[in-house]
């Protein structure tokens, strides 16, 4: 698929845990100002048949990874 459905294809299906894909989020989040609150939103296509802690578990994992202070 291209242009929309490709997208939409991609938010739905191919996502990866924060951090984990090409988006410069490190860069992203350094840019905000102190304060700003955070949600994490990661349907792990990957992840679909594991049970919501486990989920829960491995988005905070990658989460925390990527908000360690350099």
């Amino acid at each position: 698929p291209d242009g929309r459905r490709a997208l939409f294809h991609v938010a739905v299906h191919e996502r990866l845990a924060a951090g984990d894909g090409e988006l410069p989020l490190r860069e992203l989040l350094d840019a905000l100002p102190p304060g700003v609150p955070l949600s994490v939103e990661t349907p792990v296509a990957a992840l679909a048949g594991a049970d919501a802690a486990e989920r829960a578990r491995r988005a905070m994992e990658a989460t925390r990874r990527l908000l360690e202070v350099r």
